[in-house]
């Protein structure tokens, strides 16, 4: 493979990439496989490990998805996988969280994990929650801000939710959330993408038309921020950008949109698409995992907005939550967008002022945060 330089992934590289590696025979992937292995460890350049770490991974898929790749193979290419991107285990990642202090990662897991699904689900509580709106909010033109508690304990806090119309707000992708607690016309910034415990992005992402990540995850949903501070949520299969439509299951397609992205300053992110066109998109082999939810949301009536939720739920029970909860608010749901939380989740929200962080499972460093903020 030629030598890979320069800053950033251009999407040349991944378009020759493609077209090279789909008609390459088993022992040239095998040497491409060994060239970029070489090329990520002697070097320091972290844009260039960057782009070495998706080819790798992308080489790997090919080659351990074939079944007659030799065992011999298989074992060279997991030995050294594990010794680039090790993916620790549960307990690694305990221990780690608790040496930086952070008590409340382990016992979200242990919550989430053991003791969650055998209590009486969220969603079934419903009316068991009263909606507070936020008193910073309440004669703003256009947004509006609620939190959740419990009706018989009102310290329970449940979650909180920003609904802004689209005329009032602007939206921003940024690798530095605000730090200095003063938040002017922030009203609140959050995680967006998906990351490894290793800090690497998933997913398709772009950053102001910087190529971060080139390769799509299944995941169906795509977030597009514009430098006007327009957001959308899109179907991957039928994303549409500056009077195009654009398939980003094909390569082609793929290629075409991330040109017209990065050639326009775009800001993209990936996530599961949990609500389209007002309908659950979930089918039966969607994710039973119990977490955090943070969901980005679009309503038929031009508004924006993130609702959060401090009680672990399953994808099935947080779409159960988010219909409850906007009809009981006279709210039509258009599109919702899982984002991430565990390790990484962050959010702060704009109280008298001042930023007032009320998630804390992370900093928000390393991965995109989104900010909404008045006009």
């Amino acid at each position: 493979m030629k030598r890979l330089t320069g800053k950033g992934l251009e999407i040349d590289i991944y378009d020759a990439f493609m077209r090279k590696e789909k008609n390459a025979k088993q022992p040239e992937l095998i040497g491409d496989f060994k060239s970029l292995i070489k090329e990520y460890s002697s070097t320091q350049d972290s844009d260039l490990q960057n782009i070495c770490i998706q080819f790798i991974g992308r080489i790997s898929k090919m080659l351990l998805s074939n079944p007659n790749l030799a065992d011999a193979d298989k074992k060279m290419i997991g030995n050294e996988l594990m010794k680039i991107i090790p993916e620790p285990s549960n307990v690694d990642k305990a221990i780690k969280h608790l040496k930086n202090g952070d008590i409340g990662y382990v016992t979200s897991r242990i919550w989430q994990k053991y003791v969650q699904p055998v209590i009486p689900t969220f969603p079934s509580r419903f009316e068991d929650m009263s909606i507070v709106q936020n008193e910073s909010y309440k004669d703003s033109d256009g947004i509006k801000a609620y939190e959740f508690h419990g009706v018989d304990s009102p310290t329970a806090y449940w979650g909180n939710m920003v609904i802004c119309a689209e005329k009032s707000t602007s939206y921003s992708f940024e690798f530095q959330p605000n730090k200095t607690g003063n938040a002017g016309k922030i009203i609140t910034e959050f995680t967006s993408t998906y990351s490894t415990e290793n800090g690497r992005l998933k997913g398709l992402v772009l950053w102001k038309g910087d190529i971060l990540n080139v390769f799509p995850e299944d995941w169906q949903g795509i977030g597009i921020i514009d430098d006007k501070g327009t957001i959308s949520i899109q179907d991957k299969n039928n994303v549409n950008l500056l009077g195009k439509s654009y398939d980003l299951s094909t390569d082609s397609d793929l290629i075409d949109f991330v040109r017209s992205c990065s050639k326009n300053n775009l800001n993209v992110f990936q996530g599961h698409l949990l609500i389209n066109n007002g309908h659950s998109t979930l089918h039966e082999n969607a994710s039973k995992e119990y977490a955090y939810r943070r969901i980005l949301f679009q309503t038929y009536n031009k508004e924006t907005g993130v609702l959060y939720l401090s009680t672990p739920l399953s994808f099935e029970q947080t779409n159960e939550f988010i219909f409850k909860l906007f009809g009981k608010l006279g709210i039509k749901i258009e599109k919702a967008l899982n984002l991430d939380t565990g390790g990484c989740d962050y959010q702060t929200m704009n109280h008298k002022g001042k930023l007032e962080q009320v998630s804390y499972m992370g900093e928000g460093l390393g991965v995109g945060v989104i900010r909404i903020s008045k006009k």
